[in-house]
């Protein structure tokens, strides 16, 4: 008596495919960043070492009161197609002003909550908002910027400080500018010493990766 061979199916349950396709488009994802990070670096880096390039960052992503109110200067710039920083500093104030640009068409409102919960992270510091202190809007370059005020803690020294996070859409492009301000040596926010500085911001331009 002949026995009929017994038929194996080579087919993967839907479960297995759905795993695999995930981990590929992991992986896929991970090589994206990376190249993307070794694309940018080279050029990221000459700029933020290259302060004389700042000012022409800066040129192309505002516009400016020349000169800039006393003791403010630009000392770091990024350019890139993703995203866009420049830090300002006052050290007679001991305080340092963050613009940061994404090319993303996100909601402002959702950026600053998320802004506020996720802190400040610098090549210098990094630190989280502890406690909430109040919330506003500012008139600054022909935008209206939404902000809320806090108490910060730096993750390494666990210094206290207070600071600002606003956010806002550059109208009809798909950039998102958000505005840290940190202020280091005040225990209670000073939002004066903040719009002292942002009068000198005449307009707020759409340029992106500034050569």
């Amino acid at each position: 008596m002949e026995t009929t061979p017994t038929k194996i199916s080579l087919k993967l349950p839907l479960w297995s495919k759905l795993v695999i396709a995930f981990m590929a488009v992991s992986i896929m994802s991970v090589c994206l960043i990376i190249a993307v990070f070794f694309h940018h670096a080279p050029s990221e880096i000459r700029k933020i070492n290259d302060l004389s390039h700042a000012g022409q960052i800066a040129a192309s992503l505002a516009q400016f009161k020349q000169p800039l109110p006393a003791g403010y200067k630009i000392d770091l710039a990024i350019s890139s197609s993703i995203y866009n920083v420049i830090e300002v500093f006052n050290s007679n104030l001991n305080e340092k002003i963050i613009f940061f640009w994404t090319n993303m068409n996100l909601d402002p409102k959702n950026k600053l909550k998320n802004s506020y919960n996720i802190g400040i992270s610098t090549p210098k510091f990094n630190a989280k908002f502890i406690k909430e202190l109040g919330s506003g809007s500012l008139s600054v370059g022909g935008e209206n910027i939404p902000y809320l005020t806090g108490i910060l803690e730096d993750d390494k020294t666990k210094h206290h400080f207070t600071g600002l996070v606003g956010c806002f859409k550059l109208k009809d492009k798909p950039r998102v500018v958000t505005i840290y301000d940190c202020q280091f040596n005040n225990s209670n926010y000073n939002l004066d010493q903040l719009t002292s500085f942002l009068k000198s911001i005449v307009q707020f331009n759409y340029n992106f990766n500034t050569k």
